[in-house]
């Protein structure tokens, strides 16, 4: 009996070893996250909680921190979100399952939280400040493999995700449009090298991307330094104090700098001289929103392809004015590039329809799985055969469509499309969500799991949207909020948002837990929110 008892005890006594070791490592990999949550967090302050309208918090249901986060941010600083949705006659349902009840509920008890926000010293044994909104929760993420999980999510892809749902709303009911207020347009002056013309082209979006030049960094020769004693450190099995770290200062404007900064495109097939030549790209902002999103990239990838959070502050001002940003399309004296070349055919790949023919198809049936799948793969193609195994002309030769000249819509990246294609998705509803999403492929993987009623929907003829709809204005902002992340990756870790509130005072949102803000730290944020002044 003893023995057994000594048993247990040795297994329990490994298995929190186990544990224990497990942590060591952890916070091995990541030093800095105790100096991320000490600053970010404001530990060693006494922060005086607040509570009451506008002060709501919401209850973290495991990992939900980054929606929480969001949530906050929009409901509370972008008033014509809240007004229009409080405005919306609610569903009478006694548990209701629609965005918009659910959403408009929120709204509601954050602007009245009653006894859902009260003085955390008055609080009684298993009473909590905040409000769980889980069902809200179900709705935004139904359907999506990520946000209808328990995991933890990026803050930056959950906010355009919910951007996209409501667009959804809006386009069900009309006068719910709110969204607006964040949306943009982004406009691309691209130049041919050899003919000197210029094309234009303009996208939507609602957050802006900011890359951080490490090398702008007012420190850069130091951090530089510190890069590789921390490598010998870490060679040699040293302990690395979190205080040691040096972290790189860099200047939001020289991000602005380097995202309007020119660009090489190699490789450009000049619609004027139908070769391929080099061009030269600069990208500027055609309009100005009323609420302007901005993230900043602290996340990259080690030329081993691992994902790595960059040990970087920023020197983010209050005020900020990007009028020099400003892109006003075709000036006087430059000459617009034509519509584009004549494109050559579409040729089936060899390799492609060799694969195929391995597996007993006719030559000319390999082709047209080839030439109708845009040559995105073999499995691709060999799909498109087993769908066409009934066609009484399935043999027969190949009928390749004369080129026709190049329009100004939207051409998709074949290789985009063929990651997508990867995921289950065919080549025309792929190429539908990078269409409707401007190829960027982040947004298409999301715009594609939470339009899956519309994957297969004809789209109607329609002029493109134009500048003229969105809100515009002077390019000068104040910050609102941002949002701020602790931890090695945005798949781990924790989010927490600070938000200026009507009496101009930082406010810190951790979940449930609400307090006015001492220090709030600017320079580690993730995402930013400014206001037009």
């Amino acid at each position: 009996k003893t023995r057994g008892i000594n048993a247990e005890y040795g297994k329990q006594w490994y298995q929190r070893r186990v544990r224990e070791t497990m942590n060591e490592l952890e916070i091995a990999a990541n030093m800095n996250f105790k100096f991320e949550c000490d600053n970010i967090l404001e530990s060693g302050v006494a922060l005086k909680p607040v509570f009451g309208s506008g002060y709501l918090g919401y209850v973290n249901m495991g990992n939900t921190c980054y929606m929480n986060s969001v949530l906050q941010v929009l409901i509370n600083c972008v008033g014509k979100i809240s007004n229009k949705y409080l405005a919306h006659s609610a569903s009478r349902s006694e548990v209701p399952t629609d965005f918009g009840t659910l959403f408009r509920n929120l709204i509601h008890y954050t602007e009245n939280p009653g006894k859902y926000s009260v003085d955390p010293e008055g609080l009684k044994p298993g009473q909590e400040n905040g409000v769980r909104p889980a069902l809200l929760k179900s709705i935004i993420g139904k359907g999506h493999p990520e946000f209808s999980s328990t995991r933890q999510q990026d803050a930056h892809e959950y906010f355009l995700h919910l951007i996209t749902i409501l667009e959804k709303e809006e386009r069900k009911t009309p006068n719910l449009a709110c969204s607006e207020d964040l949306c943009f347009e982004v406009e691309d002056r691209i130049q041919c090298n050899a003919s000197q013309k210029v094309l234009y082209k303009s996208r939507k979006d609602y957050c802006l991307s900011l890359p951080i030049p490490l090398e702008k960094a007012s420190n850069y020769a130091a951090a530089q330094a510190w890069e590789v004693r921390k490598s010998e450190l870490e060679a040699a099995g040293d302990k690395i104090k979190p205080e040691d770290y040096v972290k790189y200062k860099v200047n939001l404007g020289d991000c602005f700098t380097m995202f309007s900064a020119p660009e090489v495109i190699q490789d450009f097939l000049s619609p004027e001289t139908n070769q391929k030549g080099t061009a030269s790209k600069t990208t500027g902002l055609k309009t100005f929103p009323n609420y302007l999103m901005l993230q900043a990239r602290r996340f990259t990838l080690t030329a081993n392809w691992q994902p790595k959070k960059l040990d970087v502050l920023l020197d983010v001002p209050d005020v900020i004015d990007l009028d020099y940003l400003r892109s006003s399309g075709l000036k006087p004296g430059e000459v617009e590039l034509p519509s584009g070349p004549i494109e050559a055919p579409l040729e089936p790949d060899p390799s492609i329809v060799e694969n195929l023919m391995g597996m007993g198809f006719s030559f000319e049936a390999c082709r047209k799985a080839a030439y109708h799948t845009k040559n995105v793969g073999v499995e691709q193609a060999m799909e498109w055969i087993f769908s066409h195994m009934d066609d009484p002309d399935l043999n027969s030769p190949l009928v390749i469509e004369q080129p026709v000249a190049a329009t100004s819509a939207v051409a998709v990246n074949q290789d985009d499309v063929q990651m997508l294609c990867a995921m289950g998705f065919t080549v025309k509803q792929a190429t539908k969500a990078l269409k409707k999403c401007d190829n960027n492929l982040e947004r298409a993987a999301d715009w594609i799991f939470s339009h899956a009623d519309e994957l297969d929907q004809d789209e109607p003829e329609s002029s493109p949207s134009t500048a003229s709809s969105l809100p515009d204005g002077p390019g000068r902002y104040r910050l609102r909020a941002f949002i701020s992340h602790m931890g090695s990756s945005t798949a781990c870790g924790h989010y927490v948002c600070h938000i200026r509130d009507k009496g101009g005072r930082w406010v810190l949102y951790n979940d449930e837990k609400v307090a006015l803000s001492v220090t709030p730290p600017k320079d580690m944020a993730y995402m930013y929110l400014y206001e037009r002044m």
